[in-house]
């Protein structure tokens, strides 16, 4: 019997990578030096806060799996040792995909259509991770985005789903869809601006693993109202 896996992915800046910011430049109407000096320095703290956001200025820290059978989730993650150990994470969560894709299991996300499934294979392809698999059915990027439209078997995004896939509904966040149909008020304990400063410590790093088995949860949740109702 097939089984399915909700996943949620935590990134975290690299500030390394600052180089590939662009350089911040106030509109022509900004007169003043102290006006425009203001607007750059906001503006550069802005990208700064959005880091996390891009696979070229972001890092995967964190990556969990919760089964729709009540196993207990599947979690990689960078270690307190081998904090910036991305490719292990990568490496892991790969060969995870692939046991699922083999197994015929499904892949359940809020938006991995367009960030969580890029950001992870963008950032294998950076790291040079691949796995050492040459058949026709190997697993890349384009396994679940490519085929998105033809088959729900691999891959369901529930984001796709509610919000519609051409653009026209109305985009909603993981936080109001969770308190909509599931009545839960979402616990957000980091934006991406200040998961940076989590990192630096042990307990700042467990509660980043538990905000992304928790959001990992609320998709499995999410998944098992919303099936055969919308798909």
């Amino acid at each position: 019997m097939h089984k399915f896996y909700a996943m949620d992915i935590e990134t975290v800046r690299d500030l390394n990578q600052q180089w590939a910011l662009p350089v911040p430049t106030a509109p022509g109407n900004y007169k003043k030096p102290e006006a425009i000096e203001q607007y750059i320095r906001e503006a550069r703290t802005k990208q700064l806060e959005q880091m996390a956001l891009s696979p070229l200025t972001g890092r995967v820290f964190c990556v969990a799996f919760v089964s729709g059978d009540g196993e207990a989730p599947v979690v990689f993650r960078c270690g307190d040792e081998t904090l910036f150990d991305e490719a292990n994470v990568l490496r892991n969560t790969l060969q995870w995909l692939r046991k699922m894709q083999l197994a015929g299991d499904t892949l359940i996300t809020y938006n991995g259509y367009s960030f969580d499934l890029p950001y992870i294979f963008k950032r294998a392809a950076i790291q040079n991770v691949r796995l050492q698999d040459t058949s026709e059915n190997a697993l890349t990027l384009l396994s679940y985005t490519d085929s998105y439209m033809f088959s729900r078997d691999l891959h369901i995004d529930l984001y796709r789903e509610w919000c519609g896939s051409n653009g026209k509904g109305a985009s909603e966040s993981l936080d109001t869809l969770v308190r909509a149909v599931l009545g839960v008020d979402r616990a957000v304990i980091a934006d991406t601006g200040k998961t940076h400063e989590l990192i630096q410590t042990a307990a700042g790093r467990s509660a980043l693993e538990g905000k992304c088995v928790a959001d990992a949860t609320y998709t499995k949740q999410l998944y098992e109202r919303l099936y055969g109702i919308l798909f």
